[in-house]
């Protein structure tokens, strides 16, 4: 347990370090310099970064370093129509740019009679794709239940710190690695 006294400030922490799991919780744990950081960074196998006095412990968040989800895309809903807008009638909205961004971008651009749940229509979603999509959401609260969009891909929304999360499970054939 690291002592009380050499903790500067904590936010969006969720628990005390204790080894294993535990320092993933302390993403964002702030700590002053000395032996106890030192000691501190290599328990926790993490990078610290030092500014002045104090140090700031950097990781990547529990859903890529424990959970082992991939990122896939960031979703941005728009009401700006868009070059190479691609219409998904079952779902009353234009997507374009995917194919083309280096960086997973997907302007979302909806009817409004869209049955895409509210807070996906009006909030940024970042999406990471997951090897079992029923395990990911599992104790998850559900925007959108598992569906498959296109064949090959099951897909749910999550909502994680008041955002919308889309997780996406791509359906691998086992003997060559194709889709299916």
């Amino acid at each position: 347990m690291i002592p009380a006294a050499e903790v500067v400030g904590k936010w969006e922490s969720q628990g005390d370090f204790q080894g294993g799991l535990g320092r993933r919780l302390f993403h964002n744990l702030i700590l002053s310099p000395g032996p106890t950081l030192e000691a501190f960074s290599y328990m926790a196998g993490c990078q610290v970064i030092t500014h002045g006095r104090i140090g700031v412990i950097t990781e990547a968040p529990v859903a890529t370093s424990v959970c082992g989800w991939r990122y896939h895309h960031i979703g941005i809903p728009t009401d700006v129509q868009r070059p190479d807008e691609i219409y998904l009638e079952r779902f009353k909205v234009y997507v374009s740019a995917f194919e083309t961004s280096p960086c997973g971008i997907q302007w979302m651009r909806f009817e409004p009679d869209s049955p895409v749940h509210a807070l996906v229509k009006s909030v940024p979603h970042i999406a990471f794709e997951v090897d079992d999509l029923q395990s990911a959401i599992a104790g998850k609260q559900i925007l959108t239940e598992p569906n498959s969009p296109s064949k090959g891909v099951m897909v749910a929304m999550i909502l994680d710190s008041g955002a919308p999360v889309e997780l996406l499970e791509f359906q691998r054939d086992v003997g060559d690695g194709s889709m299916h």
